[in-house]
């Protein structure tokens, strides 16, 4: 799994993934405030990937999941293969897959496509995000660029 997650970052370089922490790695994507968090379990090639944002609009959040889970004392479910949890700080969507057998190509389409997914799904619960309107507007100049 390491390895895989090795292979990322000397595809994309270290502005857009980084090891943050054990089992923790960072992609940022280039043209969005989203951080988007892969952390890997004890069981192998199972990856959660996930981004979190503050609930007060002060933006995405480095947090590690599991963490959040636990300081929050929250929990999160899964009625299909992607989740949102909403906790009082914080509001995460995240994705637990296998990730046996990918390729580092694979690995980036998806990541490619869980950021957009991310813009997707988090607008819409734009009442659990408080901002000042003026971070509504950027938000929104940003995400049609």
């Amino acid at each position: 799994m390491t390895k895989l997650l090795q292979q990322l970052k000397a595809n994309h370089g270290p502005e857009k993934v980084q090891f943050f922490a054990p089992y923790v790695w960072l992609y940022r994507p280039e043209e969005t405030a989203v951080i988007i968090k892969l952390e890997e379990f004890r069981k192998p090639n199972f990856l959660c990937v996930n981004a979190s944002f503050a609930r007060d609009g002060s933006g995405p959040l480095l947090a590690s999941f599991m963490s959040m889970l636990l300081i929050e004392d929250s929990h999160a479910t899964m009625t299909g293969q992607i989740g949102i949890c909403s906790g009082r700080a914080s509001v995460t969507i995240y994705h637990c897959l296998d990730v046996t057998d990918w390729s580092v190509k694979r690995l980036t389409n998806y990541l490619i496509n869980f950021e957009k997914l991310t813009f997707c799904i988090l607008p819409q619960a734009a009442d659990l995000i408080v901002r000042p309107a003026e971070d509504k507007r950027k938000l929104a100049d940003n995400r049609h660029r």
